[in-house]
C-alpha cells in the first residue's frame, strides 16, 4: 500500500477569501508518485481541507505564483522539465467561483519554459519567446519579441524550411564571426516564429565562458580571453543543418 509523505510545504496567494493558502507536495513511499495538493482552512471549522489535487507531475515540479494581466488576479504555474530534450509540461491555475480552475496548460515543449515578465506570462521553446494574450476572449499564444540587452553583442538568427522534410530546414545567421572585448554580453536571439524545432549549444576552448541568468535571448559573457562556439540546428537534432558561428573574446 503507497504512503504518501509531505516533503514541501510552500504558502501561495489566490484570489479567495480565507488565505492562508498552501501549496503541498508529497511524495510515495518508493518516491515513483507525487501528489501535488492545494490546501485551505474551512470558513467555519478552520481546519484545512484540499481543494485542488494533480498527480501530473514527478518530485522535480516548480512553482511560480504571480498576478496575471489575463485574469487581474493571482495564479499558480505548476510546471516541470523532463528528458534530455528539457521537456516542459505546466498548467496555470486561479481561483474563480469558490473553486481552483485551469485556464491553460501545454505539455512536452521542447527545450521549453515558462516565466513571468512583469504581469504577463511568457513561454518559450527552441529559444522562442511567446506571450499568452487574450484575444477574441480567448487565451491564445502570440509572438513576443525578445528586448534586446543595452551594450550587448546581439548575435541574431532564424530558422526557415521549404517544406515538410526536416531536409529542408536551414539555418540563417547574418554572419559567422565576431570579436568582442572579454567581458561584453552576448545575447543569442532567434528573430523567426516558424513553427521549427531548433538546437542551440554553447562551448568555449577554456573555462572561461560564463552563462547568465537573465530571461531574454540566450546570454553569457567571458571572463577572460577565449573563443566561443555557437551551434545552432534547423530541427532540434538535425545535426546535418548545423551551423555555427566564432566569437572571439579579447
Amino acid at each position: 500500500m503507497k504512503e504518501y509523505i509531505l516533503k514541501k510545504k510552500y504558502p501561495i496567494k489566490l484570489d479567495n477569501n480565507y488565505g492562508n493558502t498552501f501549496l503541498l507536495i508529497y511524495e510515495d513511499n518508493d518516491q515513483y508518485e507525487v501528489v501535488v495538493r492545494i490546501v485551505e482552512p474551512d470558513f467555519i471549522t478552520g481546519i484545512y481541507k484540499c481543494i485542488y489535487q494533480t498527480k501530473e507531475f514527478g518530485k522535480d515540479v516548480k512553482f511560480l505564483n504571480h498576478k496575471w494581466d489575463l485574469t487581474g488576479s493571482y495564479v499558480l504555474v505548476l510546471y516541470e522539465n523532463t528528458g534530455s530534450g528539457g521537456f516542459l509540461t505546466y498548467k496555470v491555475l486561479g481561483y474563480r467561483g469558490n473553486k481552483i480552475i485551469q485556464y491553460v496548460s501545454e505539455k512536452m515543449i521542447i527545450f521549453g519554459s515558462v516565466f513571468f515578465k512583469e504581469k504577463s506570462l511568457i513561454r518559450v521553446t527552441c529559444n522562442q519567446y511567446w506571450v499568452w494574450k487574450r484575444i477574441h476572449n480567448n487565451m491564445t499564444l502570440t509572438p513576443y519579441h525578445v528586448p534586446k540587452l543595452p551594450g550587448a553583442e546581439v548575435i541574431e538568427y532564424s530558422l526557415e524550411a521549404e517544406g515538410k522534410d526536416e531536409k529542408t530546414y536551414k539555418v540563417i545567421i547574418d554572419q559567422p564571426e565576431y570579436k568582442v572585448p572579454v567581458g561584453k554580453i552576448i545575447q543569442i536571439i532567434r528573430k523567426d516564429f516558424n513553427d521549427i524545432t531548433g538546437n542551440l549549444r554553447v562551448w568555449s576552448n577554456n573555462d572561461c565562458m560564463k552563462f547568465l541568468n537573465i530571461k531574454y535571448g540566450y546570454s553569457l559573457t567571458s571572463k577572460c580571453a577565449t573563443t566561443i562556439t555557437i551551434q545552432l540546428t534547423a530541427g532540434a537534432y538535425n545535426w546535418d543543418s548545423a551551423k555555427e558561428i566564432k566569437v572571439e573574446a579579447r
